[in-house]
């Protein structure tokens, strides 16, 4: 599996553009810190293809987030979790509010239905 953030120059929201490629392995995670709204985001998958995303509160007083998914053609989305909506190759998840250095993690359900290398995006706000 490989993970890739690049950071953007976007100062009221961040993009995360991960290179994802699902396969069995062992989860691993690239962190975002945003410091205007102190809310860190991290997209993992596990062993089954599901894609982890979780919100962080880095504090350091509370904060709900919400994280913009967007999935490319090679994943389907197939299943969402309580606290995300949307459907096709987009959705929303909203956290409740967190307190400082606490996190919540949504384990959205994907099928990798094209080879290769996978592109999703997120972004975090506050």
């Amino acid at each position: 599996m490989t993970l890739r953030v690049v950071k953007p120059a976007v100062t009221t929201a961040a993009v995360l553009l991960i290179l994802l490629l699902l396969l069995p392995a062992t989860p691993t995670a690239a962190q975002l810190l945003l410091a205007r709204a102190d809310m860190g985001a991290a997209l993992t998958t596990s062993y089954d293809d599901d894609l982890h995303v979780t919100v962080h509160n880095h504090g350091p007083d509370d904060a709900s987030g919400r994280i913009d998914v967007t999935l490319p053609a090679g994943l389907q989305l197939r299943r969402l979790p309580t606290g995300c909506e949307g459907g096709g190759a987009t959705f929303t998840c909203t956290t409740d509010v967190l307190l400082p250095d606490s996190y919540t993690t949504f384990p959205v359900d994907v099928a990798q239905v094209a080879r290769g290398t996978q592109r999703v995006e997120a972004t975090v706000a506050s």
